[in-house]
């Protein structure tokens, strides 16, 4: 046309920049601008609008806005594709930015505007702005249009407004598969897999055709909730319309659902058949092993993938070293860290955060203090992982000391990390922490009704012997599943409150819910705290004949602990005798109740057959010096004595803990107290030795004097706890110990008289139970 000198019109000049537009030729488009500038067009509507789309489309956003602040009149066209451009390069608060200069300006929004303002708020996650939207949308009559409503609910879905979502795709009055599918992926997304199954159901109903994206939402689905049948019958429907081949994003989902199922095998055959492999789908597979433990086959996969030549990246790192995070397998994390030193993924947030929680988990702290001190953008995932590390090795003042860190940082807290905290302040049974914890959720006002944070706030108060505030939390639960009613039953049983256990066991039946096996070990290890025999057999028959669950190890290790507590030690060795599978478990808690019951030659028994199971655990040789001790049999005693040091087999530390001031402060046996805390001891001693105390001289070693006996008894770790507490907390005050052993007899008597004696009550949490001791008086009723 130019060769032929034909003059070019203002239409002309339009059709040619759609056509830059569409082909992204920004260039040539510029030569159209100029062209346009010189003919004197540049002011025209329909062609202002295109260049304003012209330039933002391709990122120069200064250049569009000249343009549109050029045009006489500015319609809706050119504010909307500015807005749109915007918001699809990932500048969501300048389109929102745009939308309210453009009303000050008083254009009025139409269907198209506020979609894209919408995808605007999901983009910087606003969704408050996406609500006063909605008002707005409500008022212009768009509510029942497709493509706004589609847009509202992808937004209130995204975000995890599921019942928004809902109540706006319920108003819409046509509704096609991409609505449908970003409703099943919402609900999917946030954990309501059940939920999105159903809206599958119901789109297929309404004669809706799933497309690819809708398969992988209900896969996804099928995964987040185990439903591996269901997801099963998906896979076939798949593979007879031809998917699986077509698109590998459905490959990828079967492989992860099969995989979160624990379906590994499956998720592996679908891997193997797959036309096309990239690093979704290895990452799919090896998320998998990870999720359930495998962390060899992780690996291996791993090492398949780098072989093969399929690049890593950031989420492949993150599962493996999630895989290695433990002591057997972080040598391999350690060399899979080594070949990403000084790369682009060592600084990857996520990926340094995973290292942090793999070294931390594993006791490497000061290479996960040196990487968690590198992270420049520290956020609460990055203490998390820290903080998750300290817990699991049970560090709990530290996890205590990054909590407030974390409050003093400004952070908050989320659910990961209160459940961490919570865990921390029931192992040391800082109750007063845990208060303190619970004020900060309740103001939050976001976890208070999350499961894992709730169950966390009843174990902590029933761990730190306040069963009653476990009782109170336990009644805000909404929803009461098997796993809750099972946490209350052995709450209760740990704190010698059977009757209670078995009432809440009654209670769970009268609700509907049906019992499972770990429910009725819980019963029946609540029947063994409470030396409730009559009630525990009745319990393991109806478990079978009624609920026709099958006993498992645990549950038979339940009867015969039962057996042993209630005095039948002989009808306990027959019934463990009778077992096929016989634990060190079993073996142990007989050998316990020897020493509670003096019985030195079936002790004897249990002690070998524990030897054979396990020659290097200490355990075994303290329990059974102990009852060759308190039978006087002080040759035999000296023989496991030997055989302990023998073998090289160190005894584990008793340590005992308890909180003063929000503090908590640590003993370890054979602690030298303080001059006061040895004058405290030496004057209890002789006070209760006053009421009757006689000291139980034959735990310690024959060969000292009773002087030094005496003295030796004295730092045990629970009496130097005990006596801290009493010099440091006014008179009247409980005193909350919590001790990594059981307790021995010495200071269990001990323990009680001085209740009686200093007019206080303690509250002892061992490895065993939570001892309630008060005038004189344990909760165990003394056999422990």
């Amino acid at each position: 046309m130019q060769e032929n000198d034909v003059c070019s019109s203002p239409y002309t000049l339009m059709v040619m920049l759609k056509a830059c537009i569409g082909m992204g030729d920004l260039e040539m488009g510029q030569h159209f601008h100029a062209e346009i500038i010189k003919k004197g067009y540049e002011t025209s509507l329909s062609i202002g609008s295109n260049l304003v789309a012209l330039y933002a489309k391709r990122g120069y956003f200064m250049e569009a806005l000249e343009v549109l602040h050029k045009l006489p009149v500015k319609d809706i066209a050119a504010w909307t594709v500015l807005i749109s451009s915007y918001t699809e390069q990932g500048h969501g608060q300048e389109a929102l930015n745009v939308f309210e200069q453009m009303k000050q300006e008083g254009i009025v929004p139409n269907a198209y505007t506020y979609a894209c303002v919408l995808k605007a708020c999901l983009a910087v996650n606003d969704t408050n702005k996406g609500q006063e939207l909605h008002q707005a949308i409500r008022q212009d009559g768009y509510e029942s249009n497709l493509y706004v409503g589609s847009a509202l609910v992808q937004l209130y879905a995204k975000c995890g407004l599921l019942s928004e979502a809902r109540k706006t795709f319920d108003k819409l009055l046509g509704r096609d598969v991409v609505v449908w599918t970003t409703l099943i992926a919402g609900f999917a997304e946030h954990g309501h897999g059940h939920d999105a199954l159903d809206f599958f159901d119901d789109m297929r109903r309404e004669g809706i055709v799933p497309t690819e994206a809708t398969f992988v939402c209900a896969l996804k689905a099928c995964g987040a909730i185990r439903a591996v049948d269901r997801g099963r019958k998906l896979h076939m429907e798949i593979e007879s319309k031809g998917l699986y081949e077509s698109d590998p994003s459905v490959g990828n989902s079967l492989i992860s659902m099969y995989a979160k199922c624990g379906s590994l095998e499956e998720a592996q055959h679908i891997f193997d058949r797959l036309l096309v492999r990239d690093t979704v789908s290895s990452n799919a597979l090896i998320s998998g092993y990870t999720e359930h433990g495998l962390w060899k086959e992780a690996v291996e996969c791993y090492e398949r993938m780098s072989q093969s030549g399929d690049p890593a990246n950031a989420a492949t790192y993150c599962s493996i070293f999630k895989a290695c995070s433990t002591p057997e397998a972080i040598e391999k994390g350690v060399a899979v860290h080594q070949l990403i030193t000084g790369s682009e993924f060592e600084m990857d947030e996520s990926v340094s955060n995973t290292l942090v929680g793999m070294y931390s988990k594993c006791g490497h702290f000061s290479a996960a203090n040196e990487i968690f001190d590198r992270v420049l953008n520290k956020t609460i995932v990055s203490w998390n992982a820290l903080i998750a590390g300290y817990t699991a090795n049970g560090l709990n003042q530290k996890v205590l000391d990054c909590f407030h860190q974390v409050n003093y940082e400004g952070l908050e807290p989320d659910g990961a990390t209160f459940s961490c905290v919570l865990r921390a302040c029931s192992s040391i049974g800082s109750v007063n922490v845990g208060r303190e914890v619970h004020a900060e959720i309740v103001s939050t006002g976001i976890y208070i009704n999350d499961p894992p944070v709730i169950k966390g706030l009843i174990t902590m108060y029933a761990a730190c012997g306040s069963f009653v505030h476990a009782q109170v939390e336990f009644e805000k639960l909404s929803i009461r599943d098997a796993s809750a009613w099972s946490l209350m039953v052995k709450l209760a049983g740990i704190n010698h409150q059977g009757d209670i256990a078995v009432r809440y066991f009654e209670d769970m039946l009268a609700h509907g819910v049906s019992p499972d096996a770990i429910v009725f070990t819980c019963l029946l290890t609540a029947c063994f705290h409470s030396c409730l025999l009559a009630e525990g057999k009745h319990y393991f028959k109806k478990m079978k004949e009624v609920f026709n669950i099958l006993p498992t190890p645990e549950h038979y290790n339940s009867m015969a602990n039962l057996m042993s507590r209630a005095g039948h030690l002989y009808e306990a060795e027959r019934f463990v005798e009778m077992l096929s599978c016989k634990s060190e478990e079993i073996w142990s808690s007989l050998l316990n109740a020897c020493k509670v019951y003096q019985e030195p030659e079936l002790g004897a028994r249990c002690f070998e057959q524990l030897v054979q199971m396990n020659l290097e655990d200490s355990a075994w040789y303290v329990l059974m010096e102990d009852i060759y001790a308190g039978a006087e049999k002080w040759n035999d005693m000296d023989t496991i004595e030997g055989l302990r040091k023998y073998l090289n087999i160190k005894k584990l530390p008793a340590v005992a803990s308890i909180e003063v001031d929000h503090k908590v402060y640590d003993f370890v046996v054979g602690d030298e107290p303080s001059v006061e805390m040895r004058l405290l001891l030496d004057d209890l001693s002789s006070r209760i030795k006053k009421s009757g105390h006689l000291p139980h001289l034959d735990l310690e070693s024959k060969h000292d004097t009773d002087e030094q006996k005496e003295a030796s008894l004295c730092v045990h770790a629970e009496k130097l706890a005990i006596a801290f507490g009493l010099l440091n907390t006014p008179e009247g005050t409980t005193l909350r110990v919590s001790k990594n052993l059981r307790m021995c007899f010495e200071c269990h008597s001990t323990s009680k008289l001085i209740t009686k004696v200093e007019r206080r009550e303690i509250i002892l949490r061992d490895s065993s139970c939570v001892h309630h001791f008060k005038d004189n008086s344990c909760s165990c009723g003394d056999i422990f």
